[in-house]
Formats: C-alpha cells, sequence, structure tokens
C-alpha cells in the first residue's frame, strides 16, 4: 500500500508525501523546507494546510504551482480518492493525510504528537510513522530560561523553533529572533533581532543558520529533549492499522514491540536497510 522512493508514495494513487522532488501530487504535512525549485511543474499540485502555506510563503519557499489548501475534517475528492487532513500536533497546521483508496485507508502520520491535545485519530488499514521523534521538555526549557536572561535557545526553523515559541509565549518570556524567522514567529510576538539583547530576552536562532551568538548562554533544544516510542505505539494503536510502514531507522527493539501488538512493521527508509525486517 505504500512504498519509498524519494519519498512516501501511496500506491495506486499519483500522491506523494513530504518528498524531496516534485510529482503529480504532493502532499506536505507541515514545517519543511522545499528542495524542488519554487516556479514548479504547472502539473504539480501540493496539498497542505493555510498554516502551512503560510509559514513557507514567509520563508519563499512554497513552489508556484498549484496549491490546494485545506482545513482539517473536510473531505477532498481528488478522482475517485478520498483524502483528509488531520492535526498531528507538531504545530499549528501540522497535519496528517488519511487517504481512502480501493476501500483501504493510509494514514500518513509523520511528525505526529501523540501527547498534544490537538492530534486527531482515524483508523486506518495502514499506517506511516517515524519509529521515534524527540520529545521537548517544557519544564526542562523554562528552568533554563529562568537562569539564562539574556540567552540563546538553537532549535531547528522546521521543527521545534515555533513550539519554543509557543511555550515561552505562554510564560510571559520576551522574544527575539533573525530576520530570517521573524515572520514565523509573529504569532508569539517576538521582535526582530537587531545585534542586542536586553537583560530579560531570550534569542531563538534557527539550528540552519551558522554564527549564533557567543556572548549569551546557549542552549540547543536537542539537548533537553528525549527519544520517545511508547506514545507512538499508543498512537498506533488506536488506529487498529495492521501495517505500520516507518520512516526512518527502524531498529530490533521498535520492531518487536510492534510485533507483540500484532503489528507488521516495513521500513521504508532509508534504502540499505530494506532487507532488516521483511
Amino acid at each position: 500500500m505504500v512504498t519509498w522512493s524519494s519519498g512516501v508514495h501511496i500506491v495506486g494513487t499519483p500522491i506523494w508525501c513530504d518528498v524531496v522532488r516534485e510529482h503529480e501530487v504532493s502532499f506536505l504535512s507541515g514545517l519543511a523546507p522545499l528542495p524542488w525549485p519554487r516556479r514548479g511543474s504547472k502539473q504539480a499540485r501540493v496539498i497542505c494546510t493555510a498554516e502551512t502555506a503560510q509559514f513557507l510563503r514567509a520563508l519563499d519557499r512554497l513552489p508556484s504551482q498549484d496549491v490546494l489548501v485545506s482545513p482539517f475534517g473536510r473531505p477532498i475528492l481528488l478522482g475517485r480518492l478520498r483524502l483528509e487532513l488531520l492535526p498531528s500536533g507538531r504545530h499549528p497546521g501540522a497535519a496528517q493525510l488519511l487517504v481512502e483508496v480501493k476501500g483501504k485507508k493510509i494514514l500518513y502520520a509523520v511528525g505526529v504528537r501523540p501527547e498534544s491535545p490537538l492530534t486527531q485519530v482515524r483508523g486506518c488499514d495502514a499506517l506511516v510513522l517515524e519509529p521515534s521523534y524527540l520529545r521537548l521538555s517544557p519544564d526542562n526549557l523554562v528552568g533554563w530560561v529562568q537562569k539564562h536572561q539574556p540567552g540563546v535557545i538553537i532549535a531547528s526553523l522546521y521543527g521545534e523553533l515555533v513550539e519554543v515559541a509557543r511555550i515561552l509565549k505562554i510564560e510571559g518570556v520576551r522574544l527575539r529572533t533573525p530576520k530570517r524567522s521573524h515572520r514565523l514567529l509573529l504569532e508569539s510576538g517576538a521582535l526582530q533581532w537587531r545585534g542586542k539583547l536586553d537583560r530579560n530576552e531570550i534569542l531563538l536562532w534557527p539550528q540552519e543558520m551558522k554564527n549564533a551568538p557567543k556572548q549569551f548562554p546557549r542552549l540547543d533544544v536537542q539537548t533537553i529533549c528525549k527519544p520517545e516510542s511508547s506514545l507512538l505505539m499508543q498512537f498506533a494503536r488506536s488506529t487498529g492499522a495492521c501495517d505500520v510502514y516507518f520512516v526512518g531507522e527502524l531498529t530490533r527493539e521498535v520492531a518487536l514491540l510492534y510485533a507483540t501488538a500484532k503489528m507488521r512493521t516495513h521500513p521504508l527508509s532509508p534504502p540499505q536497510q530494506m532487507g532488516l525486517w521483511i
């Protein structure tokens, strides 16, 4: 039902998910860089949420071809296919994709965060997941900030940066960020960084940018994250899926964990791992 070829492909459909090159229909699960040219083929179509489209336009990374923006929970008919976007909980606008084809339901849920109250679950026959993810500890983050103001927090522009800004906004922390990420973090109230920080400010610095300021205490967010796989396992069980396809390295421990729940596991990438668990 699902294969890997420079991205996840839903077999029997023109749909590819989070691909590294453009295809007839490309689903974007969230805030991620697009490696293909901004001016893509007129025949190509992108499916994503309005928030994801807004983020990518702010970064000048949304291709100029046909973009189909859909809210959560509204069915999309694509020929004989039925599609639906569901919140994944990773950040505002991040989505899962449910595809119904030939009486089967496939749920692409890479990037899902089961602990988020926004995350929704749908029943499916096949599920696409990551084996694990790095779970951010809000308590550790806030604790560090309380001891290091001014300070610099380094996080991925395409991952944790938005979540860090959301958490610190709730705590009332004054934020600044470089021009590249400023428009992305407008909702957090972050001001554009102009080379200095006041005593009670935190600078959010994209991991993808070099030369983070060294004159302030610095925190790499990944150092306060912990690998999480058990919550993904619980999420998978709640979908009722019989087959689970994994994007990323599938370890023996994770494969056995799913096997005990009578779910078949299938590695999708990287290609050199294809023979391990078949």
